[in-house]
């Protein structure tokens, strides 16, 4: 656990040089994307290495029309600078989709999770395959709340992880299934949310995931724990 630990510091340290090495720029007037009557929020994209890798480069939110909420989706024009004018509906019903993540994998594939109240929350996820939206899949299915996705991508893998009863899961994506669900924080802790996963690909050859999460009971604090096995 210890060199996993040296691992995310290096990590941690090499994206803070990055991020204050910059150089001040100035930046654009905000500029609208979504427009109309309906309400838009959670919106999030499949960023990072969409460019070199000749993705294409889409926009998924939460638009919700009063008892409504759907899953949807904008792409931008192969300009990289305007929207696409339409809007893809991933979801249109009745029952309320939340909390869109998007992650890029294999060869210009695209994964969407998000959480679905069908009853209680469960979690869909969506492939687009470069040509095509495929139909929505279950994910999870109990009688539990799972709230709070967030997809990642690396190589021809997806890693997931979620909140449940305030504990944090994780699940893998590969060779076209899902891996049963692992609960990563301490069985005796219930107060985690807000989890993120990551593959630290370029300081290890294994490509382990590392997921953070903000632990909600006093006092407050970040934590991380790195799949070992």
């Amino acid at each position: 656990m210890k060199s996993y630990a040296i691992y995310f510091i290096i990590f941690i340290c090499s994206f803070s040089k990055t991020v204050f090495a910059q150089q001040h720029v100035d930046w654009s007037p905000a500029i609208q994307i979504t427009f109309g009557e309906s309400e838009e929020m959670h919106c999030t994209t499949n960023y990072g290495e969409f460019s070199w890798r000749g993705q294409d480069f889409f926009l998924a939110f939460t638009r919700s029309d009063s008892d409504r909420k759907n899953i949807c989706i904008k792409k931008l024009s192969q300009d990289y600078i305007t929207w696409d004018d339409s809007v893809y509906y991933l979801t249109n019903d009745s029952i309320p989709d939340d909390y869109p993540t998007l992650a890029n994998y294999g060869d210009s594939l695209l994964m969407v999770v998000w959480q679905r109240d069908v009853g209680n929350n469960e979690l869909f996820y969506c492939i687009w395959n470069g040509n095509e939206w495929l139909p929505a899949i279950q994910i999870t299915n109990d009688s539990s709340d799972d709230i709070l996705p967030q997809v990642y991508g690396a190589g021809e893998r997806c890693g997931l992880v979620w909140q449940r009863n305030g504990r944090i899961l994780y699940s893998e994506f590969i060779n076209n299934a899902w891996t049963l669900p692992e609960y990563v924080s301490p069985d005796s802790s219930t107060n985690n949310n807000a989890p993120q996963v990551y593959f630290i690909e370029q300081f290890t050859p294994h490509n382990p995931p590392i997921v953070i999460w903000e632990k909600t009971s006093f006092p407050f604090h970040i934590e991380f724990a790195i799949k070992e096995n």
